[in-house]
Formats: structure tokens, sequence, C-alpha cells
């Protein structure tokens, strides 16, 4: 049986990290250990996401103050 996992290198320092956390006592919840392969590029989509709206209003703003006091 073959299993084919792509892991990103952030993915793969942040799941380190949690090892390691885990191993030195500073991060005990397991229910979270387990469920951190999802959770993590859930919260990295997140904040794209977020970054893009943000992105995307400061953008309308732009507009609207170009239509308003523009040439």
């Amino acid at each position: 049986m073959r299993v084919n996992i792509d892991c990103t290198p952030i993915l793969l320092v942040l799941s380190g990290m949690l090892a390691l956390l885990k191993i030195m006592g500073q991060f005990p919840y397991s229910w979270i250990w387990v469920l951190a392969p999802i959770w993590i590029p859930l919260l990295a989509l997140a904040g794209i996401t977020i970054i893009l709206i943000i992105a995307w209003i400061i953008g309308v703003i732009g507009v609207l103050i170009l239509e308003k006091f523009g040439d």
C-alpha cells in the first residue's frame, strides 16, 4: 500500500514546531495535535482570504475617492 502525501515546507515546519512543543509538554492537548494537519492549512487559507478582502476594500475606497475628487 502506497500513500502519497503532498506537504509544503511551511506545513512541515509548523508540524515540526508542534511536535517539539508537544514533546516539551507545552502543547498537551492531544485532539488539537491530531487535527493539526487540517487546521494549519485552513488558518493559512483564512489569513490569505482576510488579506484579499482588506485589499479589495482598500481598492473600492480608492476608486470612490478618485471618482469624487478626480478630474
